[in-house]
């Protein structure tokens, strides 16, 4: 069993996604982007039934030991959220920003923050990401650790 650890950084909250934040959440994958670069996700999150699918699936991985999923906040505000699954055997992260809080640098930091932690607590198990090749912004972000693998597609 994992228990999910809040983590901090200069600017951002990472704790547990609570069911008012579907609101945001839905902001986040309504975004033409988030639709293109995260289609398998869109296609599950698309509709308020599919969230709490999501939701309750990685409260199930974390009871397992094979799942964390975050939410990024500024305060009490959701603006992204972050997870890792398949841990530690096909660890893959994966991560979102709404359209209005990206390119200020929060993804990086609470990414950088969630794979410190990674590293600490599962050293020697690689950790994966897949992110489109016309993703600037994300390729970006995933390059700021190294101890991420990136598959482009």
């Amino acid at each position: 069993m994992l228990t999910l650890p809040e983590l901090s950084t200069f600017h951002c909250q990472l704790t547990r996604i609570r069911e008012t934040d579907l609101g945001n959440i839905q902001q986040i994958i309504e975004d033409k982007p988030f639709q293109t670069f995260l289609p398998d996700l869109y296609d599950l999150l698309k509709t308020e039934q599919g969230c709490k699918v999501f939701f309750s699936s990685f409260s199930k991985y974390e009871q397992e030991g094979s799942g964390l999923l975050w939410a990024i906040r500024i305060g009490d505000l959701l603006i992204g959220f972050v997870a890792i699954m398949d841990i530690p055997r096909n660890s893959t992260i994966f991560y979102a920003i709404h359209p209005l809080y990206r390119g200020k640098g929060y993804a990086k930091e609470c990414i950088k923050a969630v794979v410190s932690w990674y590293d600490r607590n599962y050293s020697g198990h690689p950790l994966h990401t897949e992110i489109h090749e016309c993703n600037k912004a994300s390729l970006h972000v995933a390059s700021c650790c190294p101890s991420i693998c990136i598959m482009r597609k």
